[in-house]
């Protein structure tokens, strides 16, 4: 998740917890719970269907990685 954050990408990631860390479910990407295809395919449908969302959680991704996972901040 945290390379697709640094792009501005919108993650789709199994709920544990290092992705809770990264991942706000439904700010700036997805949780699904592990080994739940259908419910990644519906995420999946539901970014490509809905442009303005993608681009919403776009941003948040992008914010996200650059204001909250700065080398300062993590180590």
């Amino acid at each position: 998740p945290c390379d697709a954050l640094t792009a501005g990408a919108v993650p789709i990631a199994a709920r544990n917890s290092a992705s809770s860390e990264m991942v706000i479910d439904e700010h700036n990407g997805f949780l699904v719970p592990q080994k739940d295809v259908d419910a990644f395919a519906d995420r999946v449908e539901q970014l490509v269907a809905d442009s303005e969302l993608r681009a919403r959680m776009s941003a948040e991704s992008l914010h996200h990685a650059t204001t909250d996972f700065q080398w300062d901040k993590v180590m």
